[in-house]
């Protein structure tokens, strides 16, 4: 399973994503505490499970800003190339 998540700024974003697992209980699958990676799209490959939920915590940015995506993508498998530009 993939996931990958476009922020508005390119900048080192900390955060958390959690899952939830059969409509129950939340479950951390990324944990990016202290990421000093500066990217504005950022990819990450998870193992299979049956969620119905994910989200994502912001805790903390390079830009001093606050956390604003535009998009999360999630997919049960490999994620579609982007768009060339």
């Amino acid at each position: 399973s993939s996931l990958r998540i476009h922020w508005e700024q390119e900048a080192a974003y900390s955060y958390r994503i959690e899952g939830q697992v059969s409509g129950k209980e939340w479950k951390t699958i990324i944990e990016q505490k202290g990421n000093k990676k500066v990217e504005r799209i950022v990819s990450h490959t998870i193992e299979p499970m049956d969620l119905t939920a994910v989200k994502v915590t912001f805790l903390g940015s390079s830009a001093g800003g606050w956390g604003s995506l535009w998009e999360m993508e999630a997919y049960d498998g490999e994620l579609p190339k982007l768009p060339e530009g």
